[in-house]
């Protein structure tokens, strides 16, 4: 994989990542705010998503680090 490619998304992922961080803190804070019962659960359904969501995407930057590695020691 070309070098400038790589770069490209990881940077891609590691912004998407900190986006779903900064939703996950939005949703939650929201959901801690609220004294309705029904609207906090649906503000928590959604932070946990959030999270989800940031999840795979650390999952697929650490492929995506784990496949450069890989690459870079197959060729030295």
């Amino acid at each position: 994989m070309a070098e400038d490619l790589k770069r490209s998304m990881e940077e891609i992922l590691r912004t998407a990542i900190e986006r779903e961080a900064d939703s996950f803190e939005y949703y939650h804070t929201a959901a801690m705010e609220t004294d309705d019962p029904e609207l906090r659960r649906f503000l928590l359904g959604l932070a946990e998503m959030e999270q989800a969501h940031a999840q795979h995407l650390r999952d697929e930057l650490e492929k995506l680090e784990n496949r450069h590695w890989l690459e870079s020691s197959v060729t030295c």
